[in-house]
């Protein structure tokens, strides 16, 4: 995990915003997240493997900001020369942290799962709260000619 920004020269240049959406901080906010980034992945033509992967983390990063941010979220999903980048902001300025993995805790391990699932990711403060961010290497068929 690092507290920057991908850096272009690991992951190109940028190339277009996916799609972007603004979420009120509720759970139902989960489940609009995953069905708006399935639908511009298709779209796009994305591997489904890496459209599980980054439906997943969304997922994971949603759920925090609406657990621990208790306020809006809104959720973007970028697409770079070699990787797409997934960052979801919320109003809180409180840093990201892994937690120990407790077997008998029914929650506390969705960073882990981001970890496990992306090529990298991080967080930005900003004046409004945080973003946490999320790379995923692009699969050969989603490279620029």
């Amino acid at each position: 995990m690092t507290a920057q920004p991908p850096v272009e020269d690991l992951y190109g240049a940028f190339e277009i915003v996916l799609g972007a959406w603004d979420f009120p901080g509720l759970v139902e906010a989960v489940r609009s997240t995953r069905t708006h980034i399935d639908q511009v992945c298709a779209e796009a033509d994305i591997e489904l493997d890496v459209v599980e992967h980054v439906s997943l983390v969304a997922s994971e990063l949603v759920t925090n900001a609406v657990t621990h941010a208790a306020s809006h979220v809104r959720v973007t999903l970028e697409k770079w020369q070699n990787s797409l980048r997934l960052i979801v902001e919320d109003a809180s300025q409180e840093e990201p942290s892994v937690q120990a993995i407790d077997d008998s805790a029914e929650n506390g391990r969705g960073l882990h799962i981001v970890n496990e699932l992306s090529q990298e990711w991080g967080y930005e403060l900003t004046h409004d709260g945080k973003k946490v961010w999320a790379a995923f290497s692009r699969p050969h068929n989603l490279a620029s000619p």
